[in-house]
């Protein structure tokens, strides 16, 4: 029986079979956020004796940009005592990447996904960093137990970004649902029902927060009145 030559499914095989788990080693602390993660350098630092060993070659194929633009975000500034205001330029492109293997000449491309968000200039840099990273991760099959689906930025202590437009039609749908309230139990009933957004603007946008208060003190008085009568 002739014994099959190695190609690059047999070298892939190879490198399954040596990296099984990539131990966290990142720590992200942001705020309220704090979790441990699997960055680029930990996979790299796991996979490249077993991709030498075993002869293969990587590197990015091609791009193709899906979405540039600009995000405007709000956070309260407990230290400055204001809301600020911040542009972010995000940047989400489609990499290919390529594993060939040396020996024989044969490749596999994988495709994914990168999308980095960045005051300054690095989004392109994010986008390309986290495309690397779950391409090796996902090629291979790796386990490292970060699940970016199966946690919400919001269950980890984060907020959700809003951009100002989106803060603004939101508030704009509830005042125009408490305008056509008829007592003051249904208006403090809908302040619960929408308490998490509008309690998290304490902390992302202060103005806005205080605005929403104001208003429904208003209505609240108008209310009132038409109770008196």
């Amino acid at each position: 029986m002739t014994k099959n030559k190695a190609n690059i499914h047999t070298a892939l095989l190879q490198v399954m079979g040596d990296v099984g788990y990539v131990q966290k080693q990142g720590k992200m602390v942001f705020g309220a956020t704090k979790y441990n993660y699997a960055g680029e350098s930990d996979l790299i630092a796991a996979l490249r004796p077993s991709l030498i060993k075993a002869g293969i070659t990587f590197y990015c194929l091609s791009s193709k940009g899906i979405n540039c633009d600009d995000v405007v975000t709000e956070k309260y500034d407990k230290y400055q005592k204001q809301t600020v205001v911040q542009l972010n330029h995000r940047h989400c492109a489609e990499y290919v990447f390529r594993f060939t293997h040396a020996e024989s000449g044969t490749y596999i491309d994988a495709c994914a996904i990168g999308d980095g968000l960045d005051a300054g200039d690095k989004a392109a840099y994010k986008a390309a960093t986290g495309a690397l990273k779950y391409a090796l991760r996902q090629t291979f099959i790796i386990e490292t137990g970060d699940d970016p689906d199966k946690v919400s930025s919001e269950s980890q202590g984060g907020t959700p970004t809003r951009t100002a437009t989106s803060i603004k039609k939101e508030l704009a749908e509830i005042f125009d649902e408490a305008k056509e309230l008829k007592n003051s139990d249904e208006l403090n009933a809908l302040w619960v029902e929408n308490g998490k957004f509008l309690n998290g603007l304490k902390e992302t946008s202060l103005d806005h927060y205080e605005g929403a208060k104001d208003q429904f003190a208003t209505i609240k008085s108008l209310i009132e009145q038409l109770e008196i009568r």
